[in-house]
């Protein structure tokens, strides 16, 4: 199951216990509740706050700073920040987050920038190794090669000197 799919059921299973009622407290209060306890759990609760639409834009500024701080999860940061500053009106929070962004894009483009030349590296690192064994093929090749004239120029000159006779 991808992290995508497990994401996508983890908000629908929310989703369907907020929706039947089960406790009375908010998600984002849910969230916010329990932010530096269980952040896993913080993070669930502040996407089904963010998809019933309670304190969406706060929500996704929670969500955003949770999942900054996980590498793997670098674009949903950055997604959710930029969800957070196209609703935000004029929060004094704004200019912060958009260093943030800019901070996560350009990390985000650095380890991007790193996969391809690491990419580029093992291609490189393939077309050596290829172009080495071709060599190592035609060292091969030029010795039998070699062998087999010194044999015929013995040959050849066995059979001049019987002629000579």
């Amino acid at each position: 199951m991808t992290r995508h799919t497990r994401d996508f059921l983890l908000l629908l299973a929310a989703l369907l216990a907020f929706s039947c009622g089960k406790g009375n407290e908010s998600p984002y209060s849910k969230g916010l509740a329990m932010l530096g306890k269980d952040n896993a759990a913080a993070e669930n609760s502040f996407l089904m706050a963010i998809a019933a639409n309670d304190h969406r834009t706060e929500a996704c500024l929670e969500y955003a700073d949770l999942c900054s701080e996980q590498p793997e999860k670098t674009t949903l940061a950055i997604f959710y920040y930029r969800q957070y500053l196209n609703a935000a009106s004029d929060d004094e929070n704004k200019n912060a987050v958009q260093q943030k962004l800019a901070a996560l894009e350009k990390r985000l483009a650095t380890r991007l920038n790193q996969q391809i030349g690491d990419a580029a590296l093992d291609e490189n690192s393939l077309r050596i190794k290829m172009l080495e064994q071709h060599t190592l093929r035609q060292k091969q090749w030029i010795d039998e090669l070699s062998t087999e004239n010194l044999k015929l120029r013995r040959q050849l000159s066995e059979a001049q000197k019987q002629t000579e006779k």
